[in-house]
């Protein structure tokens, strides 16, 4: 029909008109008129683009774009779903709380997902490389307790309103590249590009059951501590956990079933002890070289010894490995290949 006011077509139910912004009174109309308008849905172009070419008054201008924003809430229903209230009301979202990164995939907000993951991955490789430092302080521990705080607060304070403003973004985005598209197409996109996905929570949660203690335990494996033994040095990473001074003459560490390894210190007031050792294991041992330093190696009933002499000090380590375990290999090639005197 036409409008009363500006002779305009528009649709019959609208009170008042959205371009002139006058009343319409609707019992002026007939049966027939009313009952020939056809229902109309809303059309995405109308949100893009002006309707008429011609120059439009102030008033014209209010009631099209609240005419606007009213369809773009339509579709905004759409792409949230379920909760639209919640998240149009902003507030704290206990949902991150709980869940954490697990909702945030939940609601398919990939970006902010992979920013805290990030920020938790870097705070897991600072409190591995530096566990010792860490561990052993109250206050570094409390530091590392405030910056997980606050990685996990941070999604409860702003991901409602984060999200529903980036929601309004992409449904303006879709809106303006489909423009031909019918009003239910366009609501059928905002349904498959928004909403909820478990696909996300489902690969979030077998990363952190599978591949993360995996990842952990190979940096683990991997750090090192320098120890210290009545003038020998040398490294061992987290597998054996050998303090980082041993104060005896004498430290064990029995890994069962696994392997076991020994580290002893002796003085001597023989110069030429480790001429005599080699006289009485000849044709048994072998040379080796490591940082500058001789060492003998030898082999007996399964255990593999290391033994140097450094002026009065005689040092030797026993290492037996049961079942080819790879990790006590990899402990031990660390030892061996960083053995030095200070």
């Amino acid at each position: 029909m036409q409008c009363l006011s500006c002779k305009r077509e528009i649709n019959s139910r609208n009170v008042p008109c959205p371009y002139c912004g006058a009343r319409q009174d609707i019992e002026t109309l007939t049966t027939e008129e009313l009952k020939e308008e056809p229902k109309q849905e809303i059309n995405p172009q109308n949100l893009m683009t002006s309707p008429p070419k011609e120059e439009q008054t102030p008033v014209e201008n209010w009631f099209q774009e609240k005419n606007r924003k009213e369809q773009e809430q339509i579709y905004l229903k759409e792409y949230i779903g379920e909760n639209y209230e919640s998240f149009e009301q902003g507030g704290l979202s206990f949902c991150c709380f709980f869940f954490g990164i697990v909702y945030v995939l939940y609601r398919k907000q990939y970006l902010f997902m992979i920013i805290q993951f990030l920020l938790y991955f870097i705070l897991l490789l600072v409190v591995t490389f530096n566990y010792n430092a860490i561990s052993t302080s109250t206050e570094n521990i409390i530091g590392v307790l405030i910056i997980y705080l606050a990685i996990h607060s941070a999604p409860v304070l702003f991901f409602k309103k984060f999200y529903y403003t980036d929601s309004l973004r992409k449904v303006r985005k879709i809106l303006s590249e489909n423009k031909e598209k019918s009003d239910m197409e366009i609501r059928n996109l905002c349904r498959e590009k928004g909403g909820t996905s478990l696909v996300g929570p489902i690969l979030i949660i077998i990363l952190f059951v599978f591949v993360l203690p995996t990842i952990s335990s190979f940096i683990k494996a991997n750090r090192t501590t320098k120890v210290s033994l009545n003038g020998l040095i040398f490294e061992s990473n987290s597998y054996l956990e050998l303090p980082e001074n041993i104060n005896t003459s004498s430290y064990s560490v029995l890994k069962q079933g696994e392997c076991s390894f020994q580290i002893r210190t002796e003085t001597t007031n023989n110069a030429n002890w480790m001429n005599s050792l080699k006289k009485d294991i000849a044709g048994h041992y072998t040379l080796k070289t490591i940082n500058n330093n001789e060492w003998i190696n030898f082999q007996d009933d399964y255990k593999d010894y290391y033994v140097s002499q450094n002026g009065r000090n005689v040092y030797m380590l026993e290492y037996e490995i049961i079942n080819n375990n790879k990790e006590c290999e990899k402990a031990k090639e660390i030892i061996i290949d960083s053995l030095d005197f200070e």
